[in-house]
C-alpha cells in the first residue's frame, strides 16, 4: 500500500529539453537530446479543490495534512510549465 500526492491539473508540464555530450574514446563525441524534470521540492503543492498551500515554508499545514493518507488525497502536486523552467 502507498499513499502519494494527486497530480496537478492547473498547467502543463514544460519539459524542455537539454543538448548533452557523449563522448568515446573509440568514438568521439555525440549529441543527444534528454528531457528536463524539475524536483518535486521545487513545485506547488496545493489542495485538490482549489490553489490553497498544503505546504508552507517547512511545514505541512496540519488543517490538510492531518495525517498521511488525508495529505495524499487532499494535495495535489503542480507540474511546472516551459515558461517557468526559463
Amino acid at each position: 500500500l502507498c499513499a502519494a500526492q494527486q497530480a496537478g491539473s492547473l498547467k502543463t508540464e514544460g519539459n524542455p529539453t537539454m543538448a548533452l555530450k557523449q563522448c568515446t574514446k573509440a568514438e568521439g563525441c555525440t549529441t543527444k537530446e534528454h528531457k528536463l524534470v524539475l524536483d518535486a521540492n521545487w513545485r506547488w503543492i496545493h489542495t485538490t479543490d482549489g490553489y490553497k498551500n498544503c505546504y508552507t515554508g517547512n511545514t505541512w499545514d496540519s488543517s490538510i495534512c492531518s495525517d498521511p493518507d488525508a495529505c495524499a488525497q487532499g494535495c495535489a502536486l503542480e507540474a511546472v510549465d516551459a515558461a517557468q523552467y526559463e
